[in-house]
């Protein structure tokens, strides 16, 4: 696919570099020591979120590798295809055929193996923001809902737990902006559990393993929490690339399958290749811009200036 790109326009290159752009990791640099070893590297642990009446309002995949945490938000609106069922939203899957289905249709979403399953509460989620206490939520442009319930500013937006959980709260049900919410949301859980001391994350860890519902065993659950929270280990917070589709009442998320392969495979670029232009006047900026789309492994290439 090649895409032209305007310096100076704000572009989402359908929906993708909008993934990096706005959550990216803080740092870049290597982690030392290991994984949890509860886990296996490039496996999926998949984390089924529900709301108050029990259903399915999202769904995170943690995936292990080499330097650290990848962890995906899936939207419960995302549309899969289900064997047995047909295309199904994946909030549905659980009900249809319980984790084992759900494991086919998360393994043929992200073409890894699932290895572990934990579920947990909207109460769980609650307590962890409440424990966590000012969450920073940290868009790199302006973000809203649809319905213009949560608007942050560009950069760093500090929050209470109880306004932070409403920004979740908002997402599941958001076609404009739910997918970037949920992941700002839990990349700003994370940094600032792992400004809190180890001691006071593995007290928490245990309270936590009494109220999730996990094969790990409550010993492997908390060594994971910890590494997680560790600061300094680099833990990345991205939405699955996915684009709305349908209509009214029924839109649904449409998974991206191509970018998703990049994402999983470590060069998110390699869905596009880029052009970037120059449309600001202003001499230099196509330059820049290509840099750091380069930063993130897209192939560019620069249009000379005029």
């Amino acid at each position: 696919m090649r895409l032209i790109l305007v310096s100076g326009v704000i572009i989402a290159a359908a929906g993708f570099a909008a993934v990096f752009w706005l959550v990216r990791p803080e740092g870049s640099g290597n982690v030392q020591g290991q994984l949890g070893a509860a886990i296996v590297e490039n496996s999926v642990v998949i984390a089924v979120g529900r709301d108050g009446s029990g259903a399915v309002s999202h769904i995170l995949a943690v995936v292990p590798g080499e330097k650290g945490y990848s962890l995906y938000t899936i939207p419960a609106r995302t549309l899969v295809d289900v064997p047995g069922h047909g295309f199904q939203q994946i909030g549905m899957v659980m009900d249809l055929g319980g984790e084992p289905l759900l494991d086919r249709v998360v393994e043929n979403l992200l073409k890894l193996p699932v290895s572990q399953h934990i579920q947990f509460s909207q109460e769980t989620v609650n307590m962890a923001a409440e424990q966590a206490g000012t969450l920073s939520l940290r868009p790199e442009r302006p973000l809203a809902t649809a319905d213009g319930a949560v608007s942050l500013a560009a950069g760093d937006n500090p929050v209470a737990s109880s306004r932070a959980l409403a920004v979740l709260s908002a997402s599941f049900n958001d076609s404009q902006s739910g997918p970037l919410l949920q992941a700002l949301f839990y990349q700003g859980l994370r940094d600032s559990l792992s400004l809190r001391s180890e001691q006071d994350r593995r007290s928490f860890a245990g309270m936590l393993a009494k109220r999730v519902d996990t094969d790990l065993g409550s010993d492997a659950f908390a060594d994971i929490f910890i590494d997680l929270t560790t600061a300094g280990r680099v833990v990345s917070v991205q939405p699955l690339p996915v684009r709305t589709a349908g209509s009214g009442a029924s839109w649904y998320f449409e998974p991206l399958p191509g970018q998703i392969e990049a994402l999983m495979t470590g060069s998110p670029g390699a869905a596009f290749a880029l052009e970037v232009r120059n449309g600001t006047g202003q001499s230099g900026v196509t330059e820049a811009a290509a840099a750091k789309l380069a930063a993130l492994n897209f192939a560019t290439t620069v249009q000379a200036e005029a």
